[in-house]
């Protein structure tokens, strides 16, 4: 099957199928990304409260195990 096609204005129309997978894609990608930054921030977080390094920023982070069961629902 033919992704793209032209009509009779000789512009060019998305298959539903290829509109569907790019939709998914930009999802799936955009759910990956959310998850390294939550997951960078989690380690960040541990190795700022395991070296004793605490700062305002550190302050007012939740909880690790918040952050952790967060991060398992996504």
């Amino acid at each position: 099957m033919m992704a793209f096609w032209p009509d009779a204005n000789n512009s060019y129309i998305i298959s539903y199928d290829l509109a569907i997978h790019i939709v998914t894609s930009i999802l799936a990608y955009t759910v990956l990304t959310l998850a390294i930054a939550q997951s960078l921030t989690w380690a960040w977080l541990n190795n700022r409260l395991k070296n004793k390094q605490m700062n305002t920023l550190t302050h007012q982070m939740p909880p690790l195990q918040v952050m952790e069961n967060l991060f398992f629902k996504m």
